[in-house]
């Protein structure tokens, strides 16, 4: 297994289309270092879950059953960070602009 430089940690709930344009966009844009993205989804049922199955198989995905906030998914055991294998960690939360 390759060394990781970068875990990208992305949490997310109902954010279907803004997720695949931000995953979309960290695949082409990244480039020379070795990176993973995690995507914690929270409860989402928009499709969200899917589309990362489908689209984006690279990614790994952690799938809540409950909608336990941003904090919570990130930090909690086994989930988010937990499952990084890399010392260098970027945290993205990805909002739906339309519900603000």
């Amino acid at each position: 297994m390759r060394e990781i430089d970068v875990s990208v940690v992305i949490v997310s709930h109902n954010t279907r289309d803004i997720l695949g344009n931000c995953l979309r966009s960290v695949h082409e844009r990244t480039s020379g270092i070795n990176y993973e993205i995690i995507v914690v989804d929270n409860a989402s049922n928009d499709g969200s879950v899917e589309m990362v199955k489908r689209d984006f198989r690279s990614v790994r995905l952690i799938a809540s059953v409950e909608n336990l906030g941003f904090g919570q998914e990130v930090f909690r055991e086994k989930v988010g960070i937990a499952k990084s294998n890399s010392w260098d960690i970027k945290i993205q939360q990805i909002i739906d602009l339309k519900e603000q």
